[in-house]
């Protein structure tokens, strides 16, 4: 009898130590999975930052580009601006004014 309990200590202490053993495995492989994965996914982030930064670059280029043709716009269409176009193509100022003496209606009656 003394024989089967000290072979049930021994398969039981043995069978502690292999869970412990498994589970300690367990747990490095988890580790190492894990960290193995945040360096995907912080790499994936430091990419898409990259990525956002230069469609800012383009945004920021493209918005003052905006702004000086709105400027260049407002440049031609100024009055003085278009003046001076007219006189250099040719177009001559009127400064002869034409009134009528007489009012006319719109429209007549007909009845």
């Amino acid at each position: 009898m003394e024989y089967t309990a000290q072979y049930y200590r021994h398969n039981n202490a043995s069978l502690g130590r292999k869970k412990f053993i498994l589970i300690n495995s367990i747990l490095v492989c988890l580790i190492i999975g894990l960290s193995v994965l945040q360096v995907i996914i912080l790499n994936h982030d430091s990419t898409s930052g990259e990525k956002l930064t230069l469609l800012n670059r383009e945004i920021n280029k493209y918005s003052a580009e905006i702004v000086d043709l709105d400027q260049e716009i407002a440049s031609f269409s100024a009055l003085s601006s278009v003046s001076q176009k007219a006189s250099e193509s040719g177009f001559l100022s009127n400064t002869q004014l034409v009134t009528l003496t007489t009012e006319s209606p719109l429209a007549y009656k007909t009845r």
